[in-house]
Order: C-alpha cells, then sequence, then structure tokens
C-alpha cells in the first residue's frame, strides 16, 4: 500500500522537476527486525526517490553495513541521510512523518540547490561559525512547529560544514528523549552544553548558533531568557523522576 496518495506524489513529482538541480543521494540505515518504523521509512523513501531521476535511494541494512554506518556516525535506525557532494551532516532518526515529512521534502530541495533557505543576514552570520557544532533536534510528526526548527537546523549544516545537524523522533527513541529531559518540543541541544524549547524566530536561533560557537561571548537578554528556561524545565523533569 502506498504511504503517499496520488496527490501528493504528483505534486512532488511537478516539484521535484522545476526545482531539484543536482542529484541528490537518500541513504536510508534499517533493520529487518526489531525496528518499529523501518520498513515505512524505507517505503517512503523509495516512493519519494520513485519521482525523480535525480533522487537515488541507498538502503543499507544496519547490522549488514555496521563499518558504514560507524564511519557516517549513525548509531540508530531507522536513519536516514540526505546528501550531496559528500555533505553527510544532515541526518533523520525516525520516519518523516506528519508535519516533518514537509522538512524531508524541503531538505531534499535545498540540498539539491546547494541553497541554504535562510536569510542573507542570518547566512553570512552562521558562515562565521568556525568551531565544530552538533545539533539534535527532537521532534514529533504532530508538532506544529517542530519543522521549522527542524528546517532552520538543517539549512545551517548545509550552510557551514562546522555544523552537524540530526532531527530525532522523540517518540521513537524513547530511552534517548529521556537522556535529554525531553518534555515539550521542539527541543534543540548543541554540543550537549546549551538547550533550547520551543521554535526559535531564526535570528535567535543564529545567535544561539555563534553564541555556541564562541563567536559571541554574552547573548542577548532573549537568547539567556530561553536557556534558563530550558534549564528550568530539565530541572523539573529531574524532581519529577526523583519523586
Amino acid at each position: 500500500m502506498s504511504l503517499l496518495s496520488d496527490e501528493d506524489k504528483e505534486y512532488l513529482r511537478e516539484r521535484f522537476h522545476q526545482e531539484l538541480d543536482a542529484e541528490v543521494r537518500l541513504l536510508v540505515f534499517y533493520k529487518s527486525e526489531d525496528c518499529r518504523y523501518c520498513k515505512e521509512t524505507v517505503e517512503i523513501a523509495k516512493e519519494v526517490a520513485s519521482l525523480s531521476e535525480k533522487i537515488r535511494l541507498e538502503a543499507y541494512e544496519f547490522d549488514k553495513e555496521r563499518s558504514m554506518a560507524e564511519e557516517l556516525n549513525v548509531r540508530l535506525v531507522p536513519a536516514t541521510l540526505i546528501v550531496r557532494n559528500n555533505n553527510y551532516r544532515i541526518r533523520w532518526y525516525g520516519m518523516p512523518s506528519g508535519h516533518e515529512f514537509a522538512t524531508y521534502v524541503e531538505d531534499l530541495v535545498s540540498i539539491s540547490s546547494n541553497k541554504p533557505r535562510i536569510s542573507e543576514m542570518s547566512l553570512r552570520e552562521i558562515e562565521k561559525v568556525d568551531r565544530d557544532l552538533y545539533i539534535r533536534v527532537f521532534v514529533t510528526p504532530t508538532c506544529p512547529y517542530c519543522p521549522r526548527m527542524s528546517l532552520m537546523a538543517h539549512q545551517a549544516s548545509l550552510a557551514n560544514d562546522k555544523i552537524s545537524a540530526d532531527i530525532i523522533e522523540a517518540i521513537e527513541f524513547p530511552e534517548l528523549a529521556s537522556r535529554y529531559k525531553v518534555m515539550g518540543v521542539p527541543k534543540t541541544v548543541i554540543n550537549e552544553m546549551y538547550r533550547v524549547v520551543g521554535l526559535l524566530p531564526e535570528n535567535l536561533f543564529t545567535e544561539l548558533l555563534l553564541y555556541a560557537s564562541g563567536r559571541i561571548d554574552k547573548p542577548s537578554e532573549r537568547l539567556r531568557k530561553v536557556l534558563t528556561e530550558a534549564q528550568l524545565e530539565e530541572e523539573v523533569h529531574e524532581h519529577g523522576h526523583d519523586q
């Protein structure tokens, strides 16, 4: 049974025809057993890849390709990497469904064109990042604010090769979500240290990247507030588990 409707396929086929530039690769790592959404994640990739000759699907069984997975820093399944020009820094963990499917499509288009979908001002600032940043964005399929945060993280990675960004479906990976004290989504974690909850405006997200990379020494009052709010939420999470 197809996961995409005929109407969706026609829309995507036309959009890909008009907007895809260079070939992009969809690398999907899956397990045949003990993986609830692996089959569906591979099927989504197959259906999407069938809509354009510029999308090439490569599906790898995780247990048989462990060396490759380790080389690409893939630790969980299902995992999807959207790749152009050997840029393996843009990753999904979990099934890209619900609201997040829109981000999946936007990633394909922007990566194919190699044009980050952020403002010129933000792009200039993000290009200043000169230290490695590792972004995790925890999401759920029903969250209406998650796609924008996911997209900004992936676009930042596209803009600067010092930045890697993983989108993680929190419900599919509850142990990881618990480890990072995910009580609300989107939750964004940078280099294990800097954590924010909720959708940030692009300019504030850009400031967060600059602050996390040491390009600015002192956060604005607004950024300090969102960082403090996330810290307080984590303390509530810990207190709840201690009771």
